[in-house]
């Protein structure tokens, strides 16, 4: 089923975050490296209306935690991934994968000036 958000053929559940240009290639999701993995948190958290404090309950976690992972103090572990893949009816891969891209970004970058 084609997913218009996405412009891909992913299932109707799986909700990609619109500031994000991706490509479709090997099955894999490509994301831009310009966005960490606590924006398209942000992003989802606009899109649904909720605020910090009702994610943080809904994936079982301490509010300080979620806003280190908003903050990009901490990266996301494999049983957050777990939690946001169950809120954000995603899968685990998915969170793993942005933030395994992002600190790859980060250390490409660090020290150059944009």
């Amino acid at each position: 089923m084609k997913n218009s958000t996405a412009g891909t053929d992913w299932p109707e559940h799986v909700r990609i975050p619109r500031n994000v240009a991706r490509t479709y290639a090997a099955s894999e999701i490509q994301p831009t490296e310009d966005f960490s993995p606590g924006d398209y948190i942000r992003e989802e958290l606009r899109d649904r209306g909720w605020t910090q404090k009702e994610l943080s309950i809904r994936m079982g976690i301490p509010l300080r935690t979620l806003v280190d992972l908003l903050t990009g103090h901490t990266g996301i572990t494999p049983r957050q991934a777990i939690r946001l893949s169950i809120v954000f009816d995603t899968s685990p891969r998915y969170w793993m994968d942005l933030s395994r891209d992002w600190k790859a970004f980060t250390k490409r970058t660090k020290g150059k000036i944009a």
